[in-house]
Formats: structure tokens, sequence, C-alpha cells
């Protein structure tokens, strides 16, 4: 029984790939038509990456199967780096590879594989690669990206003589306000986002609720001078507000104001409330990487005090601890290499 015979129509000639050029410049392009160079430079920039976002995990002992013995370090955080995750993607060494890849696949495509309808896949690919680089360039290079605090609220003080004040919802956080009866010292005791409504229509519901002391200046112009007391607030429920306040049973030293004086508030021409707290800056920006700053005025022999004035301090680690001696440590530590840090603080504002 004879084979049948299969009619296969000749391939179409493929054109020649691109001769090479003579002397120096020949040389270079085939260095970068090589696909072993393309190879390297995509391994490198894997191990770049890799490490710049998760860093190097190493074993401390032979006992490497053994999770317990393994150690992580963050490279970019060492001392003499020093980077954000942001610097490390905008470093120089990070640009060089990223360019050297595109520069590589463009001149290996262009040599190597032919400009033909059995290679429109392969073309496709290669210039998928160029556009997504110049894409990612193009789009980190024009983002905002930064670091910026998120706060719930913000109490807004208005004291009895009109004077008034802004103090974020942050325990431990203070304000003092001056006004015309001397200054008022505001404190924020406790927020907490879950307090349940003891009373009312919507007894049982949960609430935000912030706690700030209020320390009043003993002027005698106010039903509150000279008092220390506290008032909570609750979101969405102005009408709630009350202060507790100091009472004369040794059983219960602080008592609601309603009890002790028949009214909810002490003080009712010290307005408090919440309102939201939204962020108009950006803390290590790509544009502000890292950039520190102190704050200072003179004061002056009568008490009084010089506006405050911002002095940049540029180069100040974000990571590492540098010291010029033990002695300035609060407990010395002797595994800690001697680094005296040298910054200078430029004024860029008059006094």
């Amino acid at each position: 029984m004879s084979r049948p015979t299969v009619s296969r129509e000749p391939l179409p000639d493929r054109p020649a790939p691109v001769p090479d050029a003579p002397g120096l410049f020949g040389r270079v392009l085939r260095l970068f038509s090589s696909i072993s160079l393309g190879i390297w430079l995509l391994s490198i920039l894997f191990v770049y990456s890799s490490i710049g976002s998760a860093g190097i995990f190493y074993p401390t002992s032979w006992r490497f199967w053994d999770g317990a013995v393994w150690d992580h370090q963050q490279l970019r955080q060492w001392r003499g780096l020093e980077m954000t995750e942001f610097e490390w993607f905008h470093w120089w060494p990070f640009d060089v590879l990223m360019v050297l890849i595109c520069v590589n696949v463009t001149v290996a495509t262009w040599r190597r594989i032919p400009f033909h309808r059995l290679n429109y896949g392969v073309w496709t690919i290669h210039v998928g690669i160029l556009v997504l680089c110049v894409g990612s360039y193009i789009y980190f290079s024009t983002k905002i990206e930064g670091d910026a605090p998120v706060l719930r609220r913000q109490v807004a003080i208005t004291l009895p003589s009109g004077e008034t004040g802004v103090l974020p919802v942050m325990p431990g956080n203070s304000i003092t306000v001056m006004g015309a009866e001397g200054p008022w010292r505001f404190d924020v005791q406790s927020a907490d986002p879950q307090w349940s409504m003891l009373t009312g229509p919507a007894k049982g519901q949960k609430v935000y609720s912030v706690n700030v002391s209020v320390a009043a200046p003993p002027d005698g112009s106010s039903p509150s001078s000279g008092q220390f007391f506290l008032r909570q607030l609750l979101a969405g429920h102005p009408d709630l507000t009350e202060d507790v306040v100091r009472s004369d049973d040794p059983a219960q030293p602080m008592a609601r104001a309603v009890k002790v004086y028949g009214r909810k508030l002490l003080d009712e021409s010290l307005q408090m409330t919440l309102e939201h707290a939204p962020q108009t800056h950006l803390y290590l920006a790509n544009w502000v990487s890292k950039s520190w700053a102190l704050y200072v005025r003179e004061v002056l022999r009568d008490g009084s005090t010089t506006p405050w004035a911002q002095r940049p301090a540029p180069g100040i680690p974000l990571y590492n601890d540098y010291v010029g001696s033990r002695d300035d440590l609060y407990r010395p530590d002797p595994s800690l290499p001697l680094d005296p840090l040298n910054v200078s603080v430029p004024s860029l504002e008059e006094h």
C-alpha cells in the first residue's frame, strides 16, 4: 500500500538579518544583539527588584533546614544606603538596567528577527515590552506618592473670648490656646471608636467618643475659671456633649456636671466640636524625600518669643543610629559603630 502524496507549498523567502557593521560600532551591535545579554540583564533586574521589595534571607547556622536559623535583612535600610522603597526603584542602577534592557530588546529584534508575517507575534511581544517600559517611566515619573497621617477626627475649639484652636484626636496630643483670660490647655485623654450609647433614642448604638481634658485659666471671668474638667464629645451627636467635673464626694471624685451643677456643660461659652481632619500634605513624598526640618524660635529675656522659623535638615538618616561617643547614650551599646553624624542645617527664613 503506497503512502498518499502530500503537496507542500514552499515557504516564502525570509528576509536576511541585518548584516554586521564593521569596527567598534559593529562590536557594540553584536553585544546588544546577544540573547544571553538579555537573559543576564533580566536576571539582574529580578534580583535587584527582589532585594528592594522583600530584602534578603540567609541562614545564620549550617542547619539551614531549620526555619529558626534564617535571618531577614532589608538591604536598602543598611548604613550608607538609607533608602525608601520608592528611592530604591528610582536609583540610577535601576534606571540603567531598564535602559539596557530596552536597548537589547530593540537591537536584538531588529537584527535577529526579520520583520515578516511569520515573526509578527514576536515583534508584537517585544514592542509590548517597550511600550510597558515607556509607560512605566511616564507613570512613575509623574505620579504623586507619599505618606499621610489619617486622623478620624479633630477637635475644633473656640474660647469664650473668641480665640480658636484645632486639636488632632490622638491620645496624648495637647494644645495650649492663649485667650484673653489666659492660657487654656487641652489634652486628648482617650478615643473610643466603639463607645456604646447609654441613654436616649440611640441607646445601644456604637459611636466614636473622645474625652478631652480642659485646664482653664484662673481669672474668674467664666464659670470654668481655674477648673479642671473632662469634656466628652460624640461624633454625630453634638447635642449629647457633656462635662465631667470634680465633686465633693470622696467616693466619686469625678462626676457628671449635670449631677453637680444641674447642667450638662460646666462652661457653655467654651465651644468644642468634632470635625473631620482632611490632610493636605504628604510626608516622605517622592519630591520631598526624607525632608526633615527643625522648627526653632528664640525665647527673649522678657519671656516673649520670636516667630517659629523653619530650618531644613537634609541628610538625616531614616533607619540607623549614628553616634560620635558611646558616653552620649543612655545605655551604651558596644556593638554600635562609632560614626558621628555631621549634618548642615541652613536657614531659609528670616527671623
